[in-house]
């Protein structure tokens, strides 16, 4: 597992902060091309950060995991699926009351009753 630098400078221009960042082997390299692409800015701070290449590598690879193709060939998003199926759950109960309520409310005052029972009177 290997790491690379690179190097985020703080800036300050006309009472404004700002950052930029480079990569380089040193802070000397970074200070230096930090101050080269903001020459009249004052550089008030400048701060290693390190980035893990199997961290990006995994990233990558669960980001390429978000899109399963299909047989046609498209690409399908998997990342609101539970969304959607939670939805489609909630259309699908209200759909039964509306269509079957003879069926859904005394199976609604059932089964709340049989939770209100287990949780509230039931002895252990």
């Amino acid at each position: 597992m290997s790491e690379r630098t690179y190097w985020q400078g703080g800036f300050i221009v006309g009472g404004q902060t700002f950052t930029d960042d480079c990569y380089a082997s040193n802070k000397q390299d970074a200070e230096r091309t930090l101050k080269a692409r903001n020459p009249t800015a004052h550089m008030h701070s400048i701060t290693p950060k390190f980035i893990c290449e199997q961290q990006n590598y995994e990233q990558s690879r669960s980001e390429d995991n978000a899109t399963v193709s299909t047989s046609s060939g498209s690409g399908v998003n998997l990342e609101n699926v539970n969304g959607t199926v939670g939805l489609a759950l909630i259309a699908g109960v209200v759909w039964l009351f509306v269509e079957f309520p003879y069926v859904m409310i005394p199976l609604t005052i059932f089964v709340t009753g049989g939770l209100i029972y287990e949780f509230f009177f039931k002895e252990n």
